[in-house]
């Protein structure tokens, strides 16, 4: 339910990417990044390409009286066009304030998923609708090597193995699932990220016993 956001800068070929919860973006943690990246790499922010990625709307994100005063806290009345309060509860447009947030350095490319992972179970997985039962979503970016680096390669087959993933998740028998799961950790040693083997294996059972229940 988290934001994920994606900065690409073309000119300097830098990127880098933020999670965002509501606390994330009460802290402006976008905004952060990309002045990050113009002091690390001299990024510009007209020069910036975001992505802001599937995340909960304000249709879903129905909280108390906390998170505006946060946003307001942050951004005073700037806030008000992303809170709406409906009855005792207030809805947030997390998605808009990030978008603001860069708006605000002159970031003029940005590009914002439309999709809620509240509303959209099909293709994602909510903690606001599942809770602990739920998975885990990944948003990757990488810069490609010109002269095909091998490591490009190995984070495109890793893609690949989370998409099928993905695919055969609602319909693959419990044992089948486990060791494609498990099989990911391949992928990731490839990549140089370890973890504990024996930890991997219990959560990749856990995951598998609850899509075989949930269908």
């Amino acid at each position: 339910d988290c934001g994920t956001i994606l900065l690409y800068d073309p000119v300097h070929r830098a990127i880098g990417a933020v999670h965002a919860g509501w606390r994330g973006v009460a802290a402006g943690l976008v905004a952060k990044t990309a002045l990050k990246m113009h002091d690390t790499f001299g990024t510009e922010p007209k020069d910036l390409l975001c992505a802001l990625g599937p995340a909960i709307g304000p249709c879903c994100f129905e909280t108390d009286d906390d998170v505006p005063a946060a946003m307001h806290n942050a951004l005073g009345a700037q806030a008000d066009p992303f809170l709406t309060r409906r009855g005792a509860k207030w809805h947030i447009d997390l998605k808009a304030i990030n978008a603001h947030w860069l708006k605000s350095l002159g970031v003029r490319h940005i590009d914002i998923c439309p999709h809620c992972t509240a509303c959209r179970q099909d293709l994602y997985w909510s903690h606001r609708k599942v809770g602990n039962a739920r998975g885990a979503q990944i948003a990757l970016l990488a810069l490609e090597d010109p002269a095909d680096d091998p490591f490009t390669e190995k984070v495109k087959d890793f893609y690949a193995h989370l998409t099928a993933l993905r695919q055969m998740a609602r319909s693959a028998p419990a044992e089948q699932l486990l060791e494609e799961i498990f099989a990911t950790t391949g992928y990731l040693a490839a990549l140089g990220v370890t973890e504990n083997g024996a930890r991997r294996r219990e959560d990749a059972r856990r995951f598998a016993s609850f899509c075989a229940v949930s269908g």
